[in-house]
């Protein structure tokens, strides 16, 4: 399937018939064409030609394309291409100077620009960022990227990023223990930060660094992370398995009573994981709204909490050198004093996922 101006064509490239169905979605309407062609035949889809367009395409094994016809979008720029308000929904356009915009109320087939950001980075000695339902803290003094997240006067936990390393002798999950360098902005709907996160001395054989970036919404208790890269600063090769954001969870301040929530848990494929307090509640997780990063919260043991969020790298560092994470989507991370908000946050990163499009550069 592709576009061509106002245009979608449908090929079947197989040397026998094809079946599919097609949701066609245009000026906050949408309908579904039964397509079925024989080996070699082309369909056309003519749809208007000012507005924006989706088409996603199932194919007969369940796997899905899809194409966008109508202006194409600027620089900071969403389009709704759904039948359905968008409301509610956290944007991040990616960049050399990201923005993150909370996306308050977007009617079917309507499009809305953003302002690029003017505010000043700083380099604060510790923060808490307190939105309407959570606050986020970090205090610079180990790895933790927030070692104290908090709804309410409820503790939840804190959150760290990892990496899963191969040697020819060894296996290793090696948290952060130091914050080596962060810069604080903030926008209208959200905080930026991008730090510079490590573990061990330089030189040692397992030393890493890494460059991450979160934006801490101030809305839904959400925040989107991902890494920029990682770089080997050890004596020796190392294989880049995975890399991890780790939700550590001590709910009420601390471990007793916390399990993972959910159901059929532990699942790497469910839309999202999370911690909670069989006594007192509270809801700490992530999820993985793109391909790429796998969820899965389990306990191996009363004490062993498992918090794994990961995305397969696999690839050889010698000393020095450098993985870089440009196609690397985000984590949604979220915390709340409602144990139900999983849900709801679940709910939001699929209607976000079929309902928008974003410009160039934007997640």
């Amino acid at each position: 399937m592709r576009a061509k101006g106002n245009v979608i064509e449908v090929a079947n490239t197989n040397a026998i018939p094809a079946h599919g169905l097609a949701r066609i979605s245009s000026e906050g309407r949408s309908r579904i064409e039964d397509i079925s062609l024989s080996a070699g035949q082309t369909k056309r889809f003519p749809l208007p030609a000012r507005a924006m367009a989706c088409v996603e395409l199932q194919n007969w094994d369940g796997a899905k394309q899809c194409a966008i016809s109508g202006q194409p979008l600027g620089p900071l720029e969403v389009a709704n291409i759904s039948a359905t308000t968008l409301a509610g929904v956290p944007v991040l356009f990616d960049g050399v100077q990201p923005a993150a915009v909370w996306l308050h109320e977007l009617p079917p087939g309507r499009t809305e620009k953003f302002q690029p950001p003017n505010a000043e980075w700083t380099t604060p000695d510790r923060f808490d960022l307190k939105t309407e339902d959570v606050t986020w803290s970090c205090s610079l003094k180990d790895g933790n990227l927030f070692d104290r997240i908090q709804a309410g006067d409820l503790a939840l936990g804190r959150l760290v990023f990892a990496i899963h390393q191969q040697t020819d002798v060894r296996e290793q999950w090696t948290e952060c223990d130091r914050i080596m360098s962060l810069q604080l902005q903030e926008q209208p709907d959200a905080w930026l930060v991008e730090a510079v996160v490590g573990y061990g001395e330089a030189g040692s054989a397992s030393g890493f660094r890494a460059a991450v970036r979160l934006a801490i919404f101030k809305h839904g208790g959400l925040v989107l992370a991902r890494p920029l890269w990682v770089e080997n600063g050890g004596a020796r090769n190392w294989k880049l398995v995975e890399v991890y954001w780790f939700c550590r969870p001590s709910i009420g301040g601390s471990t007793d009573d916390d399990v993972a929530g959910g159901v059929d848990v532990p699942d790497y494929y469910r839309d999202a994981q999370f911690w909670t307090d069989s006594k007192l509640g509270g809801c700490f997780g992530a999820l993985g709204q793109s391909d790429g990063w796998l969820v899965n919260y389990w306990k191996s043991s009363a004490t062993e909490f498992h918090p794994d969020a990961r995305f397969q790298v696999e690839r050889e560092l010698q000393p020095g050198a450098r993985w870089a994470a440009n196609a690397t989507p985000y984590l949604w991370i979220f915390a709340g004093r409602d144990v139900a908000q999983w849900r709801t946050v679940a709910d939001l990163t699929r209607l976000a996922r079929s309902s928008l499009l974003i410009s160039a550069g934007g997640k």
